[in-house]
């Protein structure tokens, strides 16, 4: 592959990227009207709360798979399958295991009845992260 193959494909990855991207950040925005009709502001608050902390805490549960599996699977150096598939594999143990720690800090912190929101937001952020 020549040099300039590789900046022509360099070009075309991070438009792919940057359309991805903003599209995700264009329809956020496009919505945000929405939520502040239809929800009190307290409503708005809590599901700003739980989107906000499982975003924090999605790369300390994973491990930050979904960026090593973008990063090992693009590379070549290694079975993008068995990279993909370990991932999955990782990505729904975690959504396993979410339930059961949101038990645990329910000891010691009140979450009041968003607990199944949190989990599954968060696990919805997982799937929607690494496909």
């Amino acid at each position: 592959m020549s040099l300039k193959e590789k900046y022509v494909n360099l070009g075309k990855n991070i438009g792919i990227f940057t359309i991805s991207d903003f599209s995700v950040k264009i329809i956020t925005f496009l919505v945000l009207p929405l939520y502040t009709y239809y929800l009190s502001t307290e409503q708005y608050a809590v599901i700003d709360l739980v989107n906000t902390t499982s975003q924090l805490i999605l790369p300390f549960l994973t491990l930050c798979i979904i960026e090593a599996a973008l990063r090992f699977g693009v590379s070549g150096e290694c079975d993008s399958k068995s990279v993909f598939t370990n991932s999955i594999y990782l990505i729904v143990l975690g959504c396993i295991l979410l339930p059961f720690l949101t038990q645990i800090i329910k000891i010691f912190v009140d979450i009041g009845s968003v607990e199944w929101y949190f989990v599954a937001i968060y696990c919805l952020q997982l799937f929607n992260s690494m496909f």
